[in-house]
């Protein structure tokens, strides 16, 4: 039987949080792609989480029900420190943080300028990871 939590979530069950923070089935799998891209398929994943997050951008923008969230000014957020947990767990940087929060958050509001500049972030990722990638290999 396979373990909950494997080694490249490291030990959070990615699950807990998706589940903690309401995510819909896409939404939530931009999430474990995001959590575990530096473990285990580098750019296969973030591309995969670029996916899900495109396919979000397709919907309408009240297709969302709203979750769990934090009032502040009269808008919904996501807890900030549910996402910064989670983000410490699997040692995200500050970049990917702010993809968590503009996911959970998107998630919550459906305000698609949210879902747009959680796809920018996405974007930059993978851009940074393709030209890492590149470096790495010219200097092999």
């Amino acid at each position: 039987m396979k373990p909950l939590s494997p080694e490249y979530y490291n030990g959070w069950y990615v699950g807990d949080f998706i589940l903690t923070m309401e995510l819909d089935f896409f939404l939530g799998n931009a999430v474990k792609y995001l959590a575990r891209y530096k473990r285990k398929n580098g750019r296969a994943d973030l591309l995969k989480m670029y996916h899900y997050l495109e396919h979000v951008s397709q919907f309408p923008p009240d297709w969302k029900v709203f979750t769990v969230h934090l009032q502040k000014d009269g808008k919904q957020l996501p807890d900030p420190y549910r996402v910064q947990e989670f983000c410490g767990v699997l040692d995200l940087s500050d970049e990917e943080y702010s993809l968590l929060y503009l996911i959970c958050q998107y998630s919550i509001t459906g305000i698609a300028q949210v879902l747009n500049e959680a796809l920018s972030v996405a974007q930059r990722l993978l851009n940074n990871y393709s030209l890492q990638e590149e470096l790495s290999d010219a200097s092999a």
